[in-house]
């Protein structure tokens, strides 16, 4: 561990207001816009644009001290300037981080971020080829052939990587678990996670997609019958996992949801879209998240830095000031004020905050997480998702 993340954890751990460590862990919108039509997605089919040089600049001083960039936010993460990324890890030594459904992914783009430390989410609703088709609109098999060569590349390197298969649980997909971890098994997938489907204004009708024969209805995809199924099955589901060397984890850089029903999520949904910020629940909850500290900071390609990954409260603007000075502004520090007091601020909503476990496996923080502050609740389980 460098010495710049080890004064960072001191720092965590005597719950500084002001740091004198730069951000471990950074989010960057590095494409907005992507061409897929997913079922349940919210944002409709755009053109790809990457994330400027000009923005790049302003964050690129925090390169040295990063552990974690993650490269995705509303658009297709393996269109971005992969090669950018992969040179500024390999020679600032830290993970790249994306969440992607993996369709952008060919063995070229395999053999060159294979060359770095590495964690990828690869959002897979499906466990056969025609229902994948009809959520997602593309090939299944091209998929996972192109996962399983990524997988096959980096077990050859001396760089662990983190790779999970995500798993949004449907109405559409319910019956198909079994045949998904199978599936995460032969694509050389040792850990994945099961997510529940968020409310999503648009998504309340059936939407029909425009390139095939397939409606989509939130109510009918996310009916709490789903989840009480999901639930009922997951025994089965743990044992089935357990035999073929398959964890189920909770996910990382996810809202810890204190289980909201489906109006109050749509309307934290849109205040925080119009209001920047979270209105439920009124009594806020008390605990701990290392967010502040560790970093996680959230930027998008206007140059607006948001708290987090979680939430939309914008805490700087780099076109108005520098990233230094934004990680330790008066916004900042009001926040790690109340959670030095042990009291989630309003703006986080129902979320229960992040610990040092919930970071990629391969880095620093999961190796020190049994040596340093436990921070939040208990370990959280799979079924908390929901």
């Amino acid at each position: 561990m460098n010495h710049e993340l080890t004064k960072l954890l001191r720092e965590l751990d005597q719950r500084r207001e002001k740091l004198q460590s730069g951000p471990a862990v950074i989010f960057l919108q590095t494409v907005r816009g992507c061409p897929l039509t997913c079922a349940m997605c919210q944002f409709e089919p755009s053109r790809p644009e990457r994330i400027s040089r000009e923005l790049l600049a302003k964050v690129e001083p925090a390169f040295p001290n990063l552990e974690v960039l993650g490269i995705h936010g509303y658009g297709a993460p393996l269109l971005g300037d992969l090669d950018y990324f992969v040179r500024q890890s390999l020679e600032h030594d830290f993970v790249i981080h994306m969440n992607t459904t993996g369709f952008f992914l060919t063995r070229e783009r395999a053999d060159l971020l294979a060359r770095t430390r590495l964690s990828i989410r690869f959002s897979i609703p499906a466990g056969t080829a025609p229902t994948y088709a009809n959520i997602m609109g593309r090939e299944f098999g091209r998929v996972l052939d192109n996962v399983a060569y990524l997988v096959e590349r980096t077990q050859r390197t001396d760089r662990p990587a983190d790779l999970w298969f995500s798993y949004i649980v449907m109405e559409d997909n319910l019956d198909e678990i079994d045949a998904f971890l199978h599936r995460a098994h032969d694509c050389g997938i040792r850990i994945v996670q099961f997510m529940r489907l968020r409310p999503q204004p648009r998504k309340r009708t059936t939407i029909r997609a425009k390139d095939r024969d397939y409606g989509f209805n939130y109510s009918r995809q996310a009916h709490p019958s789903v989840r009480e199924r999901f639930i009922e099955r997951l025994p089965e589901i743990q044992a089935i996992a357990a035999d073929l060397g398959i964890e189920i984890e909770h996910g990382s850089l996810v809202e810890r949801l204190g289980n909201p029903n489906a109006l109050a999520q749509l309307v934290n949904n849109t205040s925080s879209r119009y209001l920047q910020r979270r209105v439920l629940p009124f009594k806020t909850a008390r605990g701990i998240c290392v967010a502040p500290w560790i970093g996680q900071l959230s930027i998008n390609q206007s140059g607006i830095v948001c708290l987090c990954c979680a939430s939309a409260f914008p805490v700087g603007d780099l076109n108005h000031s520098s990233l230094d000075e934004i990680w330790n502004s008066k916004h900042m520090r009001r926040v790690r004020r109340s959670f030095a007091r042990e009291r989630f601020p309003h703006l986080c909503g129902y979320c229960r905050g992040f610990d040092l476990k919930e970071y990629p496996r391969n880095t620093v923080f999961r190796k020190s997480s049994e040596k340093h502050l436990e921070c939040t609740q208990n370990p959280i389980q799979v079924a908390s998702a929901w």
